[in-house]
């Protein structure tokens, strides 16, 4: 079964509901609505902590998102959303033709799997991040 991996700081705004949606750049969609995905932090068993209901997926471009859209990110602000990618992915990354997945879930099953290490893994002041680096544009 695919995983969907988040960084650890996410689990949080996910398991509470705060965070219904993530971006990924992938060349094809991993998922299908309807499905239900295991969330984690890593490859390991130890990383996982909820299975994720997709209720859509559909494209849109980084140039089109809004604060809305940034909100179900579990960001304050688009402005928030748009630092925390740069700092993920670098300062070249924010391209707003850039098409992305945007996948809406819900969680079904939070495991009782304890996040020892919430720190996330990017240089933006936020406390959230996004996961997978941004493939190679070469």
């Amino acid at each position: 079964m695919l995983m969907l991996l988040f960084n650890r700081c996410l689990v949080e705004p996910i398991l509470t509901g705060r965070k219904v949606e993530t971006r990924r750049v992938w060349k094809r969609c991993l998922v299908k609505p309807n499905r239900v995905y295991t969330a984690s932090t890593d490859y390991s068993r130890d990383g996982i902590f909820a299975r994720l209901y997709i209720k859509y997926v559909k494209r849109q471009r980084l140039g089109e998102m809004s604060d809305e859209d940034a909100m179900l990110e579990g960001f304050s602000s688009l402005e928030e959303f748009k630092n925390v990618w740069v700092g993920c992915y670098g300062i070249d990354s924010w391209d707003p033709m850039l098409e992305v997945y945007v996948i809406g879930f819900k969680v079904v099953d939070a495991t009782t799997a304890t996040i020892t290490h919430p720190e996330c893994c990017c240089r933006a002041e936020s406390p959230h991040s996004l996961m997978s680096p941004l493939p190679s544009q070469a």
